[in-house]
């Protein structure tokens, strides 16, 4: 509890530098540094956490009969495998009810769980497999690299902590590298994806009559590129006899926003370039209402061929029949959308008109000013600027998980030095006999950073190569783009796994390298 306040009086006085940062002063406003229930719930959390994971530890005493306390050379028993199985099966459900505390969903709250326990799983079998197989290096090839051969002999010991370490470290390391992996793919993703002659605006709430006159309009400021297409506005109000009541009753969540949404459709005699039909044919039946229907949409409805589509236009119930599905290239910034009808079949429905324009750099401004005084009723939205707009809002949003994610490390290193801290009395112990046989205090500082370098880089290649596979499934499976790499964060992350190692191992054994031997020797 104590931890807690103490870090949410950090970040009261964090909230208070930040409005001295941000580029543009109006945002300040928004950043309020008093903010009890935050501060409530971030003492729970952590005073939970930190008795959450002390019980293992805390029950394992209940097996430790008293006369084994006064005998200092005695070992602690070690606990049942039912008190351990136990305590990680209330650790588990702990993290999961916290996880739900924070995100307000219990099937969020699981999958974060079920990524956290798999990571750290990997990441102790990784750290596993490599410390069995540094045990089976030849200490006799090293001859004369003492500190090496010391480092290595550390890591393969029974009772080192680099399996602890490497999964504390390697999970920090591995959460920074995969969330700036992901700002990576996204940030390209958007830049590249734009092609050179996408537009750089779109025009909506356009009325039928008043398009002849705005082409002319677009076309004499200058733009290079103009097209339009006719929306009509419905509801959608049955699928196969079935009214949206009753399919939404039986959705999910993810499935409702097709059901709920106001509808647009256009109408076109040949389909777009953006488009490719993946089964049936465009207006192929004669004397039969006909409508294309994108992939995912009609997953998400359940259509399929011959489907019977029921639309509200404006009270009149419209039926289409589903002769076609078809994939749509969003990326390609063309006017494209989810449902596609036959023009005799929608001609004559209430409608307005969208059009997409590009226009020279430098000009939109002024055309949209001339739009705005001739044509009250038209929006003109500048696609370009909204898109550097996200692309700004997005890396700082990366830089912020980044700044968070590196409190992960920050956490991962004081595991480290308290691992270390813990054994204090074996390291102290070990300093002694070093130096009774002849090393320096130099020399010894040498032999530890050499260990804590090489955990920092088990942990430094473990948690990188785990962070470029959590980014690649992220990106590819769940965003759904093009994922991206660059080998430079990969080996920075395996740099900085061995600096921060090594500094903050040396650092929590500064106590025992400056103990004299002889203090050491007689107290053993």
């Amino acid at each position: 509890m104590l931890g807690a306040l103490l870090g949410a009086a950090a970040g009261i006085c964090a909230l208070m530098v930040v409005p001295h940062f941000l580029p543009d002063p109006a945002l300040a406003a928004y950043v309020d540094p008093w903010q009890p229930r935050a501060i409530l719930r971030g003492a729970a959390l952590g005073t939970t956490v930190a008795v959450v994971f002390s019980l293992p530890s805390l029950l394992s005493v209940l097996r430790v009969p008293p006369s084994r306390v006064f005998r200092s050379d005695a070992q602690p028993l070690p606990a049942t495998r039912a008190l351990e199985g136990g305590a990680l099966a209330l650790t588990v459900i702990a993290v999961a009810a916290m996880a739900a505390f924070q995100a307000g969903d219990w099937d969020v709250a699981w999958r974060f769980t079920a990524g956290v326990l798999g990571t750290a799983l990997a990441l102790l079998l990784a750290a596993f497999v490599v410390r069995r197989a540094v045990a089976r290096i030849p200490r006799g090839a090293l001859p004369g690299r003492v500190p090496l051969r010391h480092g290595l002999a550390a890591i393969a010991r029974p009772a080192s902590a680099t399996q602890g370490a490497v999964m504390a470290l390697g999970l920090g390391l591995l959460v920074v590298l995969a969330m700036s992996l992901v700002e990576l793919s996204l940030t390209r993703q958007l830049t590249r994806e734009l092609p050179d002659d996408a537009p750089s605006a779109f025009l909506i709430g356009i009325q039928p009559e008043q398009w002849p006159e705005l082409e002319q309009t677009l076309r004499e400021a200058g733009s290079e590129r103009v097209e339009s297409v006719p929306v009509i506005v419905a509801r959608l109000a049955e699928v196969d006899g079935r009214t949206v009541s009753e399919l939404a009753a039986g959705a999910d969540r993810s499935r409702r926003w097709a059901l709920t949404r106001e509808q647009r459709i256009t109408y076109v005699d040949e389909l777009p370039a953006s488009n490719q039909l993946l089964a049936g044919e465009l207006w192929s039946r004669a004397g039969v209402a006909e409508i294309s229907v994108e992939e995912e949409f009609a997953d998400d409805l359940g259509i399929e061929l011959g489907s019977t589509i029921g639309f509200d236009v404006q009270g009149v119930l419209l039926e289409l029949v589903v002769t076609s599905i078809r994939r749509v290239d969003w990326e390609s910034f063309d006017v494209n959308f989810f449902l596609i009808a036959e023009p005799e079949a929608v001609a004559e429905a209430p409608q307005a008109r969208l059009a997409a324009v590009r226009m020279p750099a430098g000009t939109e401004q002024a055309a949209q000013d001339l739009v705005a005084a001739s044509f009250p009723n038209v929006t003109v939205i500048r696609v370009r600027e909204l898109l550097e707009r996200v692309l700004a809002l997005l890396r700082k949003l990366a830089l912020g998980v980044r700044v968070l994610g590196s409190f992960t490390v920050i956490s991962a290193l004081a595991i480290l030095a308290g691992a270390v801290a813990a054994g204090a009395a074996r390291r102290g112990t070990e300093v002694a006999l070093l130096k009774t046989l002849g090393m320096t205090r130099f020399d010894v500082v040498v032999c530890f950073a050499t260990e804590y370098a090489l955990q920092g880089a088990i942990a430094g290649l473990i948690g990188g190569i785990g962070g470029v596979v959590v980014s690649a499934v992220v990106v590819t499976q769940a965003i759904e783009v093009e994922w991206s790499f660059e080998a430079w964060r990969l080996a920075a992350t395996f740099v900085a796994g061995i600096l921060l190692s090594a500094g903050a191992g040396v650092l929590a054994s500064s106590r025992a390298l400056r103990r004299r031997p002889i203090e050491v020797l007689r107290e053993r």
